[in-house]
């Protein structure tokens, strides 16, 4: 070899094997560089970090909405009987609380329990409502004609929205 034989050497990333017989060069496989720590392959990686982290807060929201319980199993939706929500207002000295006036046929307390319990999961969150069940549209402005329920807590703490501890489904038939 001549002094100057470091000139003539292949580039780092194309060498060539040692020998042609032991692997061709069509079976030989290229080198690759390292992998790059510049700003843009770092872009890339993120914006899959951050998807994946919008998809697990979508899942952990799914989650807490389904893990809310109430006293009683939830009714399939064919089960509960026919009614119409006349009226629904807020409660102006409660957060979340509502007042609501419901038209109905059915006379049976279990029947006013399913009804009311629907309306509850319907509102939820929620710190109170006051549910008035009446026969037909023209009795609301009277007091309950049917039945009225109070979902509200039993020690009649205030609680936050959502919050169901301690509280009660209470139905009064007429």
């Amino acid at each position: 070899m001549t002094p100057n034989h470091a000139s003539k050497l292949p580039a780092l990333g194309v060498t060539a094997p040692a020998s042609d017989a032991a692997f061709p060069p069509t079976a030989q496989e290229p080198r690759r560089p390292p992998q790059s720590l510049s700003l843009g392959s770092f872009g890339r990686n993120m914006k899959t970090t951050f998807f994946l982290f919008g998809v697990l807060a979508c899942l952990a929201a799914c989650v807490k909405q389904a893990a809310v319980s109430f006293p009683w199993e939830r009714s399939n939706p064919e089960n509960i009987p026919a009614y119409e929500l006349a009226s629904k207002s807020p409660i102006p000295s409660l957060d979340k609380a509502y007042a609501v006036s419901v038209v109905t046929a059915v006379t049976s307390l279990a029947d006013i329990t399913r009804i009311a319990e629907k309306i509850v999961e319907s509102l939820h969150p929620c710190t109170n409502i006051q549910i008035f069940f009446y026969r037909d549209k023209s009795e609301i402005k009277q007091p309950f004609t049917l039945a009225k329920a109070a979902w509200a807590p039993s020690d009649y703490e205030p609680r936050k929205p959502g919050d169901y501890t301690n509280f009660t489904l209470e139905i009064e038939l007429k």
